[in-house]
């Protein structure tokens, strides 16, 4: 955690950004793009070979960086003056943090470049509201991949013990604890447990936490996450992961998955992008029996997604920004998609999500962000979410009972805050 706090306060010991203006190379101009590990590499390769391949001015290479450590590795390097990406991948958890020190490119002007983009064909009104926002007015990011939490479920299972499909947290949880038999290597459920953002205890929390009535800060911008709301909603979580395997205290996303994918695991919450990892039958032994659902209905009476996405910016640093704005453009262009869905990625884009074609799964994220909640766009946010994971873990350990380990983690929250 120290470490993490010591890099974020590099955020605000910087001072300026150098202005480098596009030269005029011979041939053509290369890049290089930092992308994460999963899905979001999966997709990338592709869509990126396909531009590589569609022009001869731009060559873009992928730098490919765990997602549990991109943003220590972005932070260090701008620390240096000499970052070394012109594209930068990054979670929503991240933005605030990146565009208050100045290390995000505005994009507006390069949308009015005809020579750049066409910007009436690129549609930018196609993408969610809740995945673009602003800071003062200006767009810093292009949403790359979505995926609100749904629910994944053995349809084998649930018929074999008579109970129908969940629809509510109530019957969720009672559905779990019906199918928990570790003796015979069935696990209820899976957690991500491990200590992270997208894609680690946090993200997997707040779904239960907005479904239950609680939040991270309150109408007011006040810390909120000790409400007596989150409180049930961290026993609901913890009570999820006594009928978890043992390990996924360690599981990020991908393994969480992974253990259902090898028919160890009858339900679980995950985000929607990875349907198509449960679809492979060279690499899942479920692919016949994987069903999917909303996110369960909590106590408000509706299930609460996070408005989970990672998306793409170009560094401040680059020296090559119009040629970053062009691959940018064209990795989350219409005419991208059909490659971008063919390698397994759920887009941002509406007309996409919500084509007559769709997968069920594009769907389920098309209605989920209808009502999901983001994280709170503080430049503090980082640090919080590191508070709070690091809370999370203590509880899921055993080590705090949910009421603890969330007034610890508002108290430490308060402290760096004021609120």
């Amino acid at each position: 955690m120290a470490k993490r706090l010591m890099l974020v306060v590099i955020i605000g010991l910087l001072a300026g950004v150098p202005s480098v203006s596009l030269g005029a190379p011979a041939g053509p101009v290369e890049i290089t793009a930092a992308i994460t590990l999963g899905i979001n590499l999966d997709v990338a390769r592709p869509v990126t070979d396909r531009f590589n391949a569609s022009q001869n001015e731009v060559r873009v290479k992928i730098d490919a960086i765990p997602w549990t450590s991109i943003f220590e590795k972005m932070m260090i390097e701008f620390s240096t003056g000499r970052p070394s990406h012109d594209v930068l991948m990054h979670s929503m958890s991240m933005f605030p943090s990146l565009v208050r020190a100045g290390y995000l490119e505005p994009l507006d002007a390069y949308f009015e470049r005809k020579d750049l983009v066409d910007k009436a064909a690129f549609d930018l009104k196609d993408f969610p509201e809740s995945l673009m926002p602003r800071e003062r007015g200006k767009l810093y990011h292009l949403p790359y991949m979505t995926g609100p939490q749904i629910l994944f479920y053995r349809e084998d299972l649930l018929r074999a013990a008579g109970l129908g499909v969940p629809s509510t947290t109530e019957e969720f949880m009672a559905a779990v604890k019906r199918l928990h038999n570790p003796q015979r290597g069935m696990y209820g459920t899976v957690l991500h447990g491990i200590r992270s953002g997208a894609g680690g205890n946090t993200y997997h929390f707040y779904p239960f936490l907005f479904s239950f009535g609680g939040n991270i800060v309150d109408a007011q911008g006040r810390t909120a996450i000790d409400s007596p709301e989150a409180i049930r909603a961290l026993e609901y979580w913890l009570e999820l992961g006594r009928n978890a395997p043992p390990d996924a205290i360690n599981f990020g996303a991908g393994p969480a998955s992974e253990s259902m994918m090898a028919g160890n695991v009858a339900l679980m919450v995950t985000y929607a992008d990875h349907y198509a990892r449960f679809l492979d039958p060279k690499r899942s032994k479920i692919a016949s029996t994987i069903r999917w659902a909303p996110f369960p209905r909590g106590p408000v009476g509706r299930g609460i997604a996070v408005a989970h996405v990672w998306s793409v910016s170009i560094s401040r640093y680059s020296r090559q920004k119009e040629a970053a704005f062009k691959y940018i453009a064209y990795l989350l262009s219409k005419q991208a998609m059909p490659e971008y869905v063919k390698a397994g990625g759920v887009p941002p884009r509406q007309s996409i999500l919500t084509a007559p074609d769709a997968p069920p799964a594009f769907r389920l994220s098309a209605e989920g962000l209808k009502t999901a909640r983001g994280v709170p766009l503080d430049h503090q946010y980082i640090r919080m979410e590191e508070i709070l994971s690091v809370e999370l873990s203590n509880a899921l350990a055993g080590k705090k009972n949910a009421a603890q380990a969330l007034r610890d983690a508002a108290a430490e929250i308060r402290r760096i805050r004021g609120r």
